[in-house]
């Protein structure tokens, strides 16, 4: 679906359908990461595609529609945490439940984290793959975006699975380094 922001504006549920099925492990792990909890994760994240559905008029092109979702899902962890963090305190509860609250919701309201744009992502990836060493890059980008299995990718090189493992490895652990601002981001297009 090539335009997809737009058959969502205009009423298109196969296109939101379409959406769903394609982010929503993403935005599951995104809000797992804050929430802590499978079930308000999908709760949260339900809210996020009717909140998509409801200002569905307000898309205006499809590069926009990641970041306005991430955005949505965000705010509603926020609210969630915010909700939580006075009920634990209310009720005369410190434990490491409230502490972790606290810390995710001062996390999610860091104003210097903003929503950045999925080709902002892209072109910081493409600029730290290029820094790898020449058959590291080539087996990172074999292994995640030509999507060969690490014994097709030691084929045809040559080479052992070992050294291939190795290798990718070393190029994600190399990517999370270069790209620490971006990694959260990065997962969920890095992912398999």
């Amino acid at each position: 679906m090539r335009d997809l922001a737009s058959k969502i504006r205009t009423g298109d549920e196969k296109a939101l359908e379409y959406l769903k099925n394609e982010w929503n492990q993403r935005l599951m792990t995104f809000a797992r990461s804050y929430v802590r909890s499978r079930d308000v994760s999908e709760d949260l994240i339900q809210d996020t595609f009717i909140k998509v559905w409801e200002t569905r008029e307000l898309l205006e092109r499809e590069n926009y529609l990641v970041p306005y979702m991430f955005t949505i899902l965000k705010n509603k962890c926020l609210d969630y945490l915010k909700h939580k963090t006075v009920e634990l305190k209310y009720n005369n509860r410190t434990s490491e439940d409230y502490c972790y609250l606290i810390a995710n919701l001062y996390a999610l309201e860091d104003k210097s984290i903003n929503i950045i744009t999925e080709s902002q992502i892209k072109e910081a990836l493409f600029a730290a793959i290029k820094k790898m060493p020449q058959p590291r890059r080539d087996i990172f980008i074999m292994s995640r975006f030509k999507d060969l299995k690490n014994y097709e990718i030691a084929q045809e090189l040559s080479i052992s699975v070992k050294t291939v493992e190795y290798h990718i490895s070393r190029a994600v652990s190399f990517l999370r380094e270069e790209l620490k601002d971006y990694f959260i981001l990065l997962y969920f297009f890095l992912v398999r």
